[in-house]
């Protein structure tokens, strides 16, 4: 090695002790006959003090500018009263230079590593430089401890660790897959996995009994702030098991990993489907703050506007205000979700309300419902659609609190999210799909509604939410494949697509598939919410923009004509 120690690993325990570092210049400041270089690398920064006495490595020193790579010797000596720098590991001490060696120079850097308003593009282009920036560098140590946490409580748990492949067979999984030609097979194609799901399920019927993976997987969809084209999957998968024992399970790893990384304690709500629809409009929903939906039906149905109108419902928001722009915003954005009604409240000292909509009786029954105190809002929603409805308050709170900083960062509020309806209807693709995936066993209590009432079914489907994100979603398995045909007809998928997709699969699931389920975390949205950051691009080495594109590398990119050729592909 060519260093002793680490920049931030020294203290005055190391006082008058000989040390060599290796690092980049963070700082470079010269005070009369006096340098002073603040050295940085992976664990922080200490203090380099280089006196005029020593003329060689001081001349030296004058040629050295930001972001240089410079080797150090010296002694480890208490800094004075006065430079004491006590927002510093090392504010304390510093070292006082007998050597120096420049091991690498830097022409000027295109930002500042010490700025963090930097445009995105910018830093992505640049990401090694970026890297360079403490909280990056933190962030990335933090992933890396999570990833080491779950893997030691997996493997404690008896799970094996098995790689599936990346070149695989394109099955529908409810994002577009990324193909991949094959060179040696004209015309056909492999595709990056969506996820491991049909593979890990045919481990558990090859005997394996736990299985776990990190592993990256890939979708190509529209991005957003906790989106990414590849990301990783804690993907698991265990036989034998019910849901109950995998919700417990994960528990017991989320308490590890927040212990180990934040030192705190932590719970978990369990909320059905449908109540978590009825009461924050979300399947997602962010338990931090309160904002909860109220049906109000049994008190405004008989009002004359309100009459024809099936679904109404309501939220209140606690002492505030809005001018009249805000308001004209606000109903902008209820509009956006094809909501025509929307009503504002607005309760003043004596709890009274301007308005021509309500009477004194249904005033009073909305006061008793929801609790109202002096410069309250009430926002009503009503419509023929319940689903647009709840979307539209359920989104509206998400507003709210991003408004009025509702929701505390440093507090962590889990919630499993169980009973899944089955299936939904998709408006884009006009026919009923999985509402997960097409391999989540159904309740057996549901079965019998499958040939005619296919929209009640639940699913034995569960997924984690942490303050509004969805962090993992799992589900036992069919593992019968007259079912899982059954499941298939339900998507009204043909008997050809179903050969061609999954006739491997369903052959695999009739030579003996034990009972099986599993989950998944995304491992960069967990991170994310670890570090409290509000965009994956923090967590990840090397992200893409919300194109897809990558300004470092410039991919994706054209290739040569020879390399298309020989893939039979022609423009």
């Amino acid at each position: 090695m060519r260093r002793t120690c680490m920049c931030a690993e020294i203290s005055d325990v190391d006082l008058n002790k000989k040390v060599i570092l290796c690092g980049w210049v963070n700082k470079k400041r010269k005070l009369g006959q006096i340098i002073f270089i603040i050295l940085r690398d992976i664990t922080g920064l200490v203090q380099i003090k280089i006196d005029q006495n020593q003329k060689r490595i001081f001349d030296l020193a004058l040629e050295i500018k930001s972001e240089f790579i410079i080797e150090i010797e010296g002694l480890v000596k208490l800094r004075e009263n006065k430079d004491i720098n006590n927002n510093l590991k090392t504010g304390n001490i510093e070292i006082l230079a007998e050597n120096l060696k420049i091991l690498s120079s830097a022409k000027n850097t295109p930002f500042s590593i010490l700025d963090d308003n930097v445009k995105e593009e910018l830093k992505l282009k640049y990401r090694y430089l970026d890297l360079r920036r403490k909280k990056l560098q933190d962030n990335l140590i933090i992933r890396h401890e999570t990833v080491k946490t779950i893997r030691s409580f997996l493997i404690d748990n008896k799970f094996l660790d098995i790689e599936t492949p990346f070149l695989t067979k394109s099955t529908p999984e409810g994002a577009r897959d990324y193909l991949i030609p094959s060179r040696i097979h004209k015309k056909k194609f492999y595709a990056l996995p969506q996820s491991p799901q049909i593979l890990k399920q045919l481990l558990m019927i090859s005997g394996i009994d736990r299985y776990f993976q990190i592993v990256k997987c890939f979708r190509d969809e529209d991005l957003r702030a906790d989106r990414q084209p590849e990301f990783t999957q804690v993907d698991m998968e265990l036989s034998f098991v019910t849901q109950e024992y995998i919700i417990k399970l994960n528990e017991n790893l989320l308490k590890k990993v927040f212990k180990k990384i934040l030192d705190i304690d932590i719970e978990f709500e369990r909320i059905n489907y449908a109540d978590s629809m009825e009461r924050f409009g979300s399947d997602k929903p962010d338990l931090r703050y309160d904002l909860e939906l109220k049906n109000l039906n049994n008190i405004l149905s008989d009002n004359n506007f309100f009459k024809d109108i099936s679904y109404i419902y309501g939220i209140k928001l606690k002492n505030c205000d809005f001018s009249r722009r805000e308001l004209d915003k606000l109903s902008e954005f209820i509009k956006s979700f094809e909501i025509k009604n929307f009503f504002v409240l607005k309760f003043d000292e004596n709890l009274e309300t301007r308005n021509n909509l309500l009477n004194k009786i249904e005033l009073k029954s909305l006061e008793k419902t929801f609790n109202v105190d002096k410069n309250d809002f009430i926002f009503l929603c009503a419509s023929e659609n319940k689903k647009k409805v709840l979307n539209a308050l359920g989104n509206l709170r998400i507003y709210l609190a991003r408004k009025f900083n509702l929701a505390n960062k440093n507090i962590y509020k889990f919630a499993w999210i169980v009973n899944f309806p089955m299936f939904e209807y998709s408006i884009e693709d006009k026919k009923i799909c999985a509402t997960h995936h097409a391999f989540t066993m159904p309740h057996e209590e549901d079965l019998y509604l499958l040939d005619n009432s296919p929209e009640l079914v639940r699913a034995q489907a569960y997924d984690i939410v942490l303050n509004g994100y969805e962090i993992a979603g799992g589900s036992i398995r069919i593992h019968d494949a007259n079912l899982q045909r059954k499941i298939f007809n339900v998507i009204n998928l043909s008997k050809k697509e179903v050969e061609n997709k999954f006739g491997f699969f369903l052959e695999a699931l009739e030579y003996g598939a034990p009972p099986h389920g599993g989950l998944a975390y995304g491992l960069d949205r967990l991170i994310m919410l670890l570090t409290n950051e509000s965009s994956i691009r923090d967590v990840i080495a090397f992200p893409k923009l919300k194109d897809s594109s990558c300004p470092l590398t410039g991919a994706p990119d054209y290739v040569d004509i020879d390399q298309l050729s020989n893939l039979d592909i022609k423009y």
